[in-house]
């Protein structure tokens, strides 16, 4: 997903000074990256609701119907944070944090652009003499 994102991206930030356009749809390019971003978040919270079930799960687990006596916290929690549920729920969290901060950086780019518009309406209006 990040690399078609990345190819995206790359698109989304080529500016054409000889098609010049006022704003080069910069707002609605941001726009598209903000709303992904929000539907990402809205899926982190659901994951980390999910794994902190999961979680709580595990624990009376370990905790009551495990083999083996776990005598402290600690054994329990390196068990539970050990486990395949816990694991696959927590990787999809981390994926989903990656790609949040993956967007952050994009509008942040994106937001660069905006000044590189902003200074090349300055330089045309001095080249123009206005």
């Amino acid at each position: 997903m990040i690399e078609e994102w990345i190819k995206e991206l790359k698109e989304d930030t080529q500016l054409d000074f000889k098609k010049f356009e006022t704003n080069f749809g910069i707002a609605n390019k941001m726009a598209k990256w903000l709303e992904r971003k929000e539907n990402l978040v809205s899926k982190l919270i659901e994951l980390e609701k999910k794994r902190r079930k999961v979680e709580r799960e595990l624990f009376e687990y370990y905790k009551t119907d495990y083999d083996l006596t776990l005598n402290t916290k600690e054994e329990i929690k390196l068990m539970v944070q050990s486990d395949p549920k816990f694991l696959e729920i927590d990787n999809q969290v981390k994926e989903t944090e990656r790609l949040i901060k993956f967007i952050d950086k994009a509008i942040d780019f994106l937001k660069t652009k905006v000044w590189e518009v902003k200074y090349y309406l300055e330089w045309k209006k001095y080249i123009e003499g206005v």
